[in-house]
């Protein structure tokens, strides 16, 4: 029986890991909207510019 309970807890752990690993991926394009959108914010505050750089990335342009 000691077998057998310590099966189950270690499948409710790898469900655990793989439902909250995939919260995160499903989760990540609004996380990064949040972040490029803050960082754009701070750097307009500080009196930058916000540019799309050559390689099509988007930076804060210090002026």
């Amino acid at each position: 029986m000691g077998i057998r309970i310590a099966w189950v807890i270690v499948a409710l752990i790898v469900i655990g890991a793989a439902v909250s690993a995939l919260f995160r991926v499903t989760t990540a394009p609004d996380r990064i909207r949040d972040r490029r959108d803050m960082a754009k914010e701070v750097c307009l505050k500080a009196g930058g510019e916000w540019v799309v750089a050559e390689d099509r990335r988007e930076v804060c342009k210090r002026t």
